[in-house]
């Protein structure tokens, strides 16, 4: 799913079978694109930065607990503790 024009038309893809999260940059804003992936077990709250500029994807390896609720929202990093984020969606198990 891709944010909107708010929250700079971030990408997020979601590999469940590997744990992968995927983060596109969609605007040329000098801020790094953000995926916060929250998990009801385990870890609750995992980021993904993409770093690399306008147009490109990011890859991230996380190993979350199969079982229970997970929720994603994307956004950008505005200052080292200041993320815009927008609610994307949420899973349940795998």
């Amino acid at each position: 799913m891709t944010t909107s024009l708010a929250y700079a038309y971030t990408s997020v893809c979601i590999d469940y079978d590997g744990d992968y999260v995927y983060v596109k940059d969609g605007k040329a804003d000098g801020y790094a694109a953000m995926a916060l992936v929250y998990s009801a077990n385990g870890v609750n709250t995992r980021l993904c930065r993409n770093n690399h500029g306008n147009g490109t994807w990011a890859k991230c390896n996380f190993n979350w607990a199969e079982a229970g609720r997970h929720a994603v929202s994307a956004g950008y990093k505005e200052q080292f503790h200041i993320l815009r984020l927008d609610y994307l969606w949420e899973w349940y198990g795998k």
